[in-house]
């Protein structure tokens, strides 16, 4: 994963959190998935926390129509929603 792509997406929309669902989908299409490292640096660039962008991502995953669900679908590999249905949120370099 190549984190200028990433800080170039940011750049792309000014870095304003509103354009944060339009980041995560060109995200999305240049990498197939949403690496969690990417997602990492789009909060620090965005100054917010991580927990906040993965809620946005598990959010999506719900909302999204069944043609598009696959984007979204286990978006960080190893880390899917736990039995209760909220995301699980890691932190201090934990995994799941």
């Amino acid at each position: 994963m190549n984190i200028r792509a990433v800080d170039g997406i940011v750049e792309k929309y000014e870095g304003k959190r509103d354009a944060l669902i339009s980041m995560l989908h060109d995200i999305q299409n240049q990498y197939h998935h949403l690496p969690e490292r990417a997602l990492r640096r789009v909060a620090l660039r965005l100054k917010m926390d991580f927990s906040d962008i993965y809620g946005v991502v598990t959010f999506l995953q719900v909302i999204q129509p069944d043609s598009q669900r696959e984007a979204f679908s286990n978006p960080l590999p190893g880390n899917g929603l736990p039995r209760a249905g909220r995301p699980k949120i890691l932190r201090g370099g934990q995994r799941g």
